[in-house]
């Protein structure tokens, strides 16, 4: 078994919170969300960065970004090896004559 998966059944585990009175039973994630939130929300700044930095994660535009941002770096690499072999069959002085052909 793996790290991630141990940390996801453990996040999945069950725990009783009580919430305005009311007891019921949640996931360990939410439970530790819900209490990330209410320190943020009482002033605690590592929380407030904790939970910034969790909230830009998740945004769908900053998900699309991120993934733009390493195809655009993935790209870039094939692109500069295929030039390279390129280059590398190519003789200096000799121009291609595929466009004559045509």
């Amino acid at each position: 078994m793996n790290l991630a998966t141990v940390l996801w059944r453990t996040l999945q585990e069950r725990v009783v919170v009580n919430e305005n009175g009311i007891r019921r039973t949640v996931p360990k994630i939410e439970a530790a969300l819900k209490q990330l939130v209410n320190q943020a929300a009482s002033g605690d700044l590592a929380a407030i960065r904790q939970l910034t930095a969790l909230a830009a994660f998740t945004q769908p535009e900053a998900s699309v970004a991120r993934n733009e941002s390493v195809l655009a770096e993935t790209d870039l690499r094939v692109i500069s090896g295929v030039v390279k072999r390129i280059q590398q069959f190519a003789k200096p002085g000799e121009e291609s004559t595929h466009d004559e052909e045509k």
